[in-house]
């Protein structure tokens, strides 16, 4: 072959990547949130915007390219970081195209496993919308192409640098870690470049030190700083659960894998497992720590988490494909497209609309308390990003168990700390012991986080409007409101006051195509619970009318 026609072969090949690349993004863009989505979407934006620290553990890399994006004058903030996802992802996409191409020596056939993870519900759901998922699979796809083509300097660093990311990040780096020093892959420069990987997380003790607006954790000295790094706060929801609960989310999981292939395809994952050679002991270590990690792992949204996994599953289909060698099989390719009605979030404003109906329930300069992340999230969007909220003083309750929380409440809401300071001291002498893992008293610590929730109302109340957005039965709320008044008041509990008669018809609510199970439990908990009292205790028309429409969309 000539210098010419291999130049040519080159371009051919860089135009086809190209398009690939496009084709993804392109799928990702027609199907992206226009706004928030709910769980950590409004802090991570907030976080991005403000360059603040996220919650544990940190995740300084995505940080660092979201406050980049977040400058970009393309529509609201919430949709840059949205598009951020999307590039991420899909370059993820092209990595591993080019990855399996290599692999199974056809870049017809790669489509297949390739349109299989890029448009799994598990990659696609977290590459349209704002969260540091997608990233972790773009390190993953990279350290992939990086271990095939022996570029072994690289790929130590960013082995290093997936840990930046997020946990998960865990499954793949420690078996590759493994594998290449059982293979002598590494020499004097390794750990150096490893080292330098894991750099970003600097950004978080010199950061905190500055105290930024979002400062969770407040990682500024080594202490906290490896509490952050490390999920310290969320250990408690690790390797917890009973054998029962364990074996039941196993089986989960092994189902949704299941509908990831459509099952028709699941054959072609195990023949690709038999014909596994060398890197054999490195997938099966893959897919243990990562399924293993995951379903011991007690939270609602842990389906992201198996992304190694979808990765590993794509893997062996191409090794499975390869084994038939028909060309016609990459119309297979198109068969993940149909996972559109599950993951789309076109004409999707839940969240946004959550939180503005929030907001325009409440009187300028109130107090809200509420006890759901999934409403607090996107508030906190609106007050630090959008600046929708700066009259109001806005508490998330069970952030008030951490000290950083109320050291951020001190100084976002100086006023709000003065008036209950008798209360913050006392409370934050007990959590010292408990965060430090000292010996407290149980009831003392109780009462104590009780009697600053009750101040906290009450000096909402010394001079503005007070409400409670509490959708789940909470026990700290209910002992510390004790012979306080409440009243229904739209979407919220007006506490301390008689409420008047609410009108419903500025509330506007877009519900998604599709109600999930987080959105049946919001929507049945907040709006129509809402839309029920005020019915019941103003016998209000549009109370009711409200109501109906809900539950209707709800069947």
């Amino acid at each position: 072959m000539n210098r010419r026609s291999i130049r040519e072969k080159i371009s051919s090949q860089n135009s086809a990547n190209l398009l690939i690349f496009i084709s993804i993004l392109s799928i990702y863009l027609i199907t992206i949130y226009p706004g928030l989505g709910l769980i950590d979407s409004g802090e991570l934006t907030a976080v991005c915007r403000t360059l603040g620290i996220a919650h544990p553990t940190g995740y300084p890399l995505y940080t660092l390219l979201g406050r980049l994006i977040t400058l970009l004058p393309v529509g609201s903030v919430a949709l840059r970081t949205n598009i951020l996802s999307a590039l991420i992802s899909s370059l993820a996409g092209l990595f591993l195209f080019l990855f399996l191409s290599d692999l199974i020596r056809s870049r017809i056939l790669a489509l297949i496993p390739t349109s299989f993870i890029a448009f799994s519900s598990t990659v696609w759901s977290v590459s349209i919308t704002t969260e540091v998922y997608g990233l972790t699979y773009l390190l993953f796809a990279i350290c992939l192409y990086l271990y095939q083509k022996k570029t072994y300097h690289l790929l130590w660093y960013f082995l290093g640098l997936a840990l930046t990311n997020h946990m998960i990040a865990t499954s793949f780096v420690v078996p590759m870690i493994i594998l290449l020093i059982a293979r002598r892959r590494i020499d004097r420069a390794a750990p150096l470049l490893f080292i330098f990987g894991i750099s970003p997380y600097l950004y978080l003790l010199i950061r905190a030190r500055t105290e930024p607006i979002l400062n969770w954790g407040a990682p500024a000295s080594l202490e906290r700083f490896l509490w952050h790094i490390s999920g310290r706060q969320y250990q408690v929801w690790m390797f917890s659960l009973p054998v029962a609960q364990v074996m039941k989310n196993l089986i989960t999981t092994l189902a949704r894998f299941g509908r990831e292939l459509f099952f028709i395809l699941v054959p072609l994952p195990l023949i690709g497992f038999v014909r596994i050679r060398d890197e054999m002991y490195l997938f099966i270590a893959i897919l243990a720590i990562n399924i293993g990690y995951s379903i011991n792992y007690s939270i609602p949204d842990v389906e992201s988490y198996f992304i190694p996994s979808i990765v590993v599953i794509g893997i062996l289909l191409a090794l499975g494909i390869q084994r038939f060698k028909r060309r016609y099989l990459a119309l297979l390719a198109i068969i993940p497209i149909f996972h559109l009605h599950e993951v789309t979030g076109r004409g999707y404003h839940f969240a946004s609309d959550l939180a503005r109906n929030i907001l325009t329930n409440m009187d300028k300069r109130a107090l809200l308390i509420c006890n759901v992340w999934d409403c607090y999230s996107p508030l906190l969007y609106y007050d630090v990003v959008e600046g929708k909220g700066q009259d109001h003083w806005i508490i998330d309750k069970e952030l008030l168990r951490r000290s950083w929380y109320l050291r951020y409440l001190k100084k976002r809401y100086p006023e709000l700390y003065q008036r209950c300071q008798p209360q913050f001291s006392r409370f934050e002498e007990q959590l010292y012991l408990f965060e430090h893992d000292l010996p407290y008293n149980k009831q003392l610590i109780q009462a104590r986080f009780e009697e600053l929730i009750r101040q906290l109302f009450l000096a909402g109340m010394a001079d503005r409007k007070t409400y409670l957005l509490s959708p789940i039965p909470d026990h700290d709320l209910e002992r510390a409101l004790t012979n306080i008044k409440k009243r229904p008041e739209g979407l919220l509990m007006r506490i301390g006051a008689e409420a008047d008669t609410i009108d419903f018809s500025h509330l506007e609510i877009r519900l998604p195509s599709r109600i999930d199970p987080r959105h049946r439990f919001l929507i049945s908990s907040i709006y129509a619970k809402a839309a029920y009292l005020n019915y019941q205790y103003y016998r209000s028309e549009s109370a009711l009318d409200l109501y109906q429409k809900l539950t209707r969309k709800l069947r």
